[in-house]
């Protein structure tokens, strides 16, 4: 079986479990217990592995703690990390995440510079892309033509690509960024993003408007799940289980690997995602940035179950 690719930037994520509220100066609040958890599209690598896909992750790690902590995690899950690069003298990147209700909050500190240094663009030139089937890369380093060179090489080769992007990315978003998206079989911006970047919240506006640049724009919107147009060029609303929400970090990565494995597996874009949304409500609804239930065999019980809601509705 050919292997996917992940690239782009890996996190050590630390949730508080049992945070109430920030305290105030003086004042002391007492956690149940800190869940350490991979962050980042490391997620989506890390995803896939556990759906039965083998992926590479082509990223970069600090030489301290926290990188050695996402290394061995993610080696003892089968995901390749020979194209990961340890830095010497370099910090992580590191997120403290705070749950709020259905959302949360974020005190983050960050490498000194992205996973494009000097010896990882070169390795992008060197790789040789005929074993991957898929490429997934952060859109936050299409700014560097080596990655967008790679983008180019692997459409030649029949390799299909995707990409999403941050809420940070979406902001500064100008309309000679859609440019980017050309050789790109898959993007995946949540409604907020998407809204941003199309002008309207109106998602069968926003999806059709995305579409004249990307082949398949799907639109995530968490507890809503998701839309996109199908193989009929119709609008379809997938919807997410139901499930208790307990913190919506990694939610979209995982999102990402359900779509992937759908695909792989041949099925339809609305078959593959409704396993997106499976995979994302699992990581939502679990204490780490991914779902340790994340399987094949879980994830076709909740299609199971879906099956016999929706023949119950008839």
């Amino acid at each position: 079986m050919k292997k996917v690719l992940v690239i782009g930037p890996v996190f050590c994520d630390l949730l508080l479990d049992g945070f109430r509220e920030v305290p105030s100066p003086g004042e002391e609040e007492y956690l149940d217990q800190i869940q350490m958890s991979i962050g980042g599209v490391a997620i989506t690598a890390q995803a896939l592995t556990q759906l039965g896909m083998p992926a590479d992750l082509l990223s970069s790690v600090g030489d301290d703690i926290f990188g050695r902590h996402m290394l061995e995690e993610l080696n003892s899950k089968g995901v390749s990390t020979s194209l990961v690069e340890i830095r010497k003298r370099e910090r992580s990147n590191l997120s403290i995440i705070f749950p709020l209700g259905n959302d949360r909050s974020f005190l983050t500190q960050l490498m000194s510079e992205d996973c494009a240094s000097e010896q990882i663009l070169k390795e992008t030139g060197e790789l040789d892309l005929t074993g991957f089937s898929h490429i997934h890369i952060s859109y936050s380093l299409m700014k560097h033509s080596p990655y967008r060179e790679l983008i180019r090489n692997a459409s030649d080769l029949g390799i299909t690509v995707s990409t999403d992007l941050g809420f940070d990315e979406a902001k500064t978003w100008v309309d000679e960024d859609f440019i980017n998206l050309e050789k790109v079989d898959y993007f995946f911006p949540n409604d907020k993003e998407a809204a941003i970047l199309t002008g309207t919240s109106d998602m069968e506006e926003a999806i059709n408007h995305l579409r004249k640049w990307v082949k398949v724009p799907i639109i995530t919107r968490g507890g809503k799940g998701a839309v996109l147009l199908n193989e009929q060029n119709r609008f379809c609303r997938i919807p997410a289980p139901d499930v208790p929400v307990f913190n919506t970090t990694g939610a979209g990565d995982s999102f990402v690997a359900g779509f992937l494995y759908g695909i792989a597996g041949g099925g339809s874009l609305e078959e593959s995602v409704l396993r997106g949304t499976i995979c994302g409500s699992m990581t939502a609804g679990s204490k780490f940035s991914l779902s340790p239930h994340i399987n094949s065999a879980e994830l076709q019980k909740f299609l199971n179950n879906e099956k016999s809601y929706q023949e119950g509705k008839k």
